[in-house]
């Protein structure tokens, strides 16, 4: 896929059943597309279309790692695919899936009244949202000298604000799962660092999405583990609870660590509660 700015993205397909759902699914801080890929088969063998793009300066995407000049970008790199997802998929409901980072941009889209980056509409109208762990709070954070210093490295510009800083997170965080948790642990394509503008950007962008709970009216399924050591679960749920009544779901797995995609015990019926919500769009749309 190319970008708002022309650059050329990395961007993975399952191509479903034509009158299906589509889902267009935005990875985690530290992730990228592969890390869905086991949900995104059990999802298209059930027909769906499944669009997982990496994030610009994340997983496949070699240029910039760890950069983001501007959320916006960001933003507007998921408008530019719903607008076509919305032509291959005319007719069709579409869902915007938000994993723990991913969650902020796809809650600010979502939410009514949303006004594009470019002032172009949005293409597509959605039928549904699904944030999974969605990071809109969360409980690792940096040392208050690193702020310092990145509020520091903005305020001079570039290319100050190209120091990087460790992302403090650690593998262990995601899963219990001894298999995923190899995988993600040496994972070459895994971003470990980011830029001090990067963190810049990310605090803003997290402002807007912790400021749209109450502009959220179309239909929402909120996933959460209970043992998730990177999100602020009560702070989640009471965003949740800003939520308007009548649209939105939430399902619980008490046991599970961050990454359910990875859980064990828990994937299986992680993954039919995703189809059976996606299946009760079809029906009342």
């Amino acid at each position: 896929m190319r970008g708002a700015d022309g650059e050329e993205l990395a961007l993975r397909v399952w191509r479903g059943t034509k009158g299906m759902p589509s889902l267009l699914y935005l990875h985690g801080i530290e992730g990228h597309g592969e890390w869905f890929a086991h949900t995104a088969a059990v999802l298209n063998q059930c027909g769906m279309s499944v669009y997982v793009p990496d994030r610009r300066g994340a997983g496949l995407n070699e240029k910039a790692r760890g950069h983001m000049r501007n959320h916006k970008n960001v933003l507007h790199d998921v408008e530019l695919l719903l607008r076509r997802i919305g032509k291959e998929h005319d007719g069709e409901n579409v869902i915007l899936f938000g994993n723990c980072w991913g969650a902020k941009a796809a809650s600010i889209i979502a939410s009514t009244g949303y006004k594009t980056t470019d002032g172009q509409p949005l293409g597509v109208s959605l039928a549904g949202l699904i944030l999974t762990c969605p990071a809109l709070f969360t409980l690792v954070d940096l040392q208050i000298l690193e702020k310092v210093q990145i509020a520091l490295d903005v305020l001079r510009g570039d290319p100050t604000y190209l120091r990087e800083t460790a992302i403090p997170i650690e593998p262990k965080m995601f899963t219990a799962n001894q298999e995923f948790l190899d995988f993600v642990t040496a994972d070459p394509l895994r971003l470990k660092t980011a830029t001090s503008k990067f963190y810049f950007e990310n605090f803003l962008l997290s402002l807007k999405a912790a400021a749209v709970a109450p502009r959220l009216h179309l239909p929402l399924l909120l996933i959460q583990s209970g043992d998730d050591q990177i999100v602020n679960v009560p702070k989640v749920m009471s965003w949740f609870d800003r939520v308007p009544q009548g649209g939105k779901s939430l399902k619980m797995f008490p046991d599970a660590l961050h990454s359910i995609d990875f859980e064990s015990l828990s994937f299986q019926q992680y993954t039919e509660s995703v189809v059976a919500w996606i299946s009760q769009l079809a029906v009342t749309a």
